[in-house]
């Protein structure tokens, strides 16, 4: 008797196991994504044998707290939730430059934008150096904040710059907020393609 009880207590806790795992939140993953508009100008034979500069954005800084895969959020000034079932699909320091890279080039209309590690980054006229001081969200905005530098590989000439935004989710759920960080880095690589025309058309005018 004592031995059937035994067994039947044992198949309770074995089912109520496999019932709380079967029920455990499933994680879901998010990736940014270039929101820049794709350019598509016919190569006309005047400029089909004029080469862009090869251009490489390098590994960019992010603040420890949300160097995580979790994806991470400000519910009050000095209150923080990681959530733990919403996560990056790859490391930011990984996403981040591949996005603004392929942002410039479609803002630059150049098929010479690399970033770290790709072969092109070795032989870089320009180098794009990206330090974010903010990069979180609160509530249903998205704020970015990020020290820019460009720097020029002949004689190490640099540019730096500061791209400060807020940028609305527009919408409920992760999706949305990731879709606002993505918006948020257009702007960040929108002001980077804006010095390199300035350099470039102003060495232009020089030769």
């Amino acid at each position: 008797m004592r031995h059937t009880f035994s067994c039947g207590l044992l198949c309770c806790f074995a089912a109520a196991m496999t019932l709380g795992c079967s029920s455990s939140p499933r994680v879901t993953y998010y990736a940014l994504e270039a929101t820049a508009p794709i350019v598509s100008k016919p190569i006309s034979p005047s400029t089909a044998h004029k080469m862009m500069p090869a251009v490489s954005v390098e590994t960019p800084t992010v603040p420890e707290l949300v160097d995580r895969p979790q994806l991470v959020e400000r519910s009050h000034t000095n209150q923080i939730e990681i959530r733990e079932f919403h996560r990056w699909a790859e490391p930011l320091r990984s996403s981040i430059p591949r996005l603004l890279a392929d942002n410039l080039a479609r803002q630059l209309e150049s098929d010479q934008v690399s970033f770290y590690p790709q072969n092109m980054g070795t032989t870089a006229d320009y180098r794009v150096f990206v330090d974010f001081q903010r990069f979180e969200s609160e509530g249903s905005a998205v704020t970015v904040d990020a020290l820019w530098k460009i720097r020029r590989t002949a004689d190490g000439v640099q540019q730096t710059g500061r791209t400060r935004i807020k940028e609305l989710t527009g919408g409920e759920g992760y999706e949305a907020l990731v879709a606002a960080y993505s918006r948020a880095l257009t702007a960040v690589s929108s002001d980077i393609a804006a010095a390199f025309q300035t350099e470039w058309s102003a060495a232009a005018i020089q030769k």
